[in-house]
C-alpha cells in the first residue's frame, strides 16, 4: 500500500478500545440481529466520498446531499476527534420497519458536568 494513491477509509463504526463494555454489549447485540438481514451495520467514515454518498442513497433513497465539489475536503463533525475523545457511536439500520438505532458513547472532550455528557453533544447526534 505505500506506493499506490489509493486511499483506505477506515470504518470508525467498528468496536475500539475506547468502547465501554456495555456498548460492545449492544453492538453485539446488534449486530447478532443483522445475521438475518432484518438489520444492517451502518458504516461510517471521517471524510465523506461519492463512493460513501452511493452507500447512504442505498438506506436513504431520498436524501438531497450536497454538491460533491464542495464534500471533496469535507470532514465529518462527528468523527473529527480522535478515537475515544469524542463521540464512538455505530448505526445500524431496519428497512422493513424503517428504523435507525444509534449506540453511542461519548468522551471526555464531550462532557459538561464531569461524568456526563454535554446535551449540546447529544442534540449534535440526535439532529
Amino acid at each position: 500500500r505505500s506506493y499506490s494513491s489509493e486511499v483506505v477509509h477506515m470504518d470508525h463504526s467498528l468496536p475500539n478500545p475506547s468502547w465501554s463494555k456495555d456498548m460492545r454489549l449492544i453492538f453485539d447485540q446488534f449486530m447478532k440481529k443483522s445475521e438475518d438481514g432484518s438489520w444492517k451495520r451502518l458504516p461510517s467514515y471521517k471524510f465523506t466520498s461519492s463512493k460513501r454518498l452511493e452507500e447512504v442513497k442505498i438506506f436513504f433513497p431520498d436524501a438531497k446531499p450536497v454538491k460533491e465539489e464542495s464534500l471533496s475536503q469535507a470532514r465529518l463533525f462527528p468523527r473529527s476527534l480522535e478515537e475515544g475523545l469524542g463521540f464512538e457511536y455505530a448505526m445500524f439500520h431496519n428497512h422493513v420497519e424503517n428504523r435507525t438505532a444509534c449506540i453511542l458513547q461519548g468522551g471526555p472532550y464531550l462532557q459538561g458536568i464531569p461524568g456526563f455528557l454535554h446535551g449540546g453533544a447529544i442534540a449534535t447526534m440526535i439532529d
